[in-house]
């Protein structure tokens, strides 16, 4: 049986996942590697900031299915969905990127979970630049 986790321990489950996706960013993951330089190409001209979720899944093709959420310095968050292919030096094939910023919760009250996912992930990226390490 599973153990209910309080509103605490749910948000720091979920700092810690948003943690461990700026880390595969900030260590040049193939997988993510790419992102900064597309969200440029969309007209996000200051494209730094945090990966603050990422998900990959194999894709049949070859490469691996990546989803995930960036979150720009200027408090923008973009999604993406991308195939990426397995050797190093191949190419990205971009599915979807979008900022969805607008429907992103960002409350501090949400029922049952306490800080919403858009909320913690502000509070990563402003405790990250206090400290000088956005990404960039």
């Amino acid at each position: 049986m599973t153990r209910q986790q309080n509103v605490q321990q749910q948000n720091s489950l979920t700092i810690e996942g948003i943690l461990r996706a700026a880390k595969l960013f900030q260590q040049s993951d193939r997988h993510v590697a790419w992102l900064g330089t597309a969200l440029r190409a969309k007209g996000e001209a200051n494209a730094s900031g945090l990966l603050v979720a990422v998900r990959t899944i194999p894709d049949q093709g070859g490469g691996d299915w990546v989803q995930g959420t960036w979150l720009t310095r200027g408090r923008r968050f973009w999604e993406f969905e991308a195939v990426v292919l397995r050797r190093d030096g191949e190419s990205v094939d971009i599915e979807r990127l979008e900022d969805v910023t607008d429907s992103v919760q960002v409350s501090c009250h949400v029922p049952g979970i306490g800080k919403s996912f858009g909320h913690l992930a502000l509070e990563v990226l402003d405790r990250q630049l206090e400290i000088g390490h956005g990404s960039n």
